[in-house]
């Protein structure tokens, strides 16, 4: 993919990364997370998603982009250290 097109997309989608922190907010919240650490990481999320995009397996990218956000959030080294607390 070309990286013009990679960046365009990519900004497309903050929004969908603003909504996945939103709907996240009181987890980011109890993790005392860092808005702008939190965005950056799934800018990254995002970027990635949009290179491992396959259409044959499905044909919307802000899900795709959505989904591996929300699972980043989920799985973070933070989510994962406050279990063992």
């Amino acid at each position: 993919m070309d990286v013009n097109v990679r960046n365009n997309l990519y900004f497309d989608f903050t929004e969908t990364i603003r909504r996945v922190m939103w709907f996240n907010r009181i987890l980011l919240f109890a993790l005392r997370l860092e808005k702008e650490d939190v965005f950056q990481e799934l800018s990254i999320v995002a970027l990635m998603a949009i290179e491992s995009f396959d259409p044959s397996r499905s044909d919307d990218m802000e899900t795709h982009v959505r989904a591996n956000s929300s699972k980043r959030i989920v799985r973070s080294p933070a989510s994962r250290s406050s279990e063992k607390r």
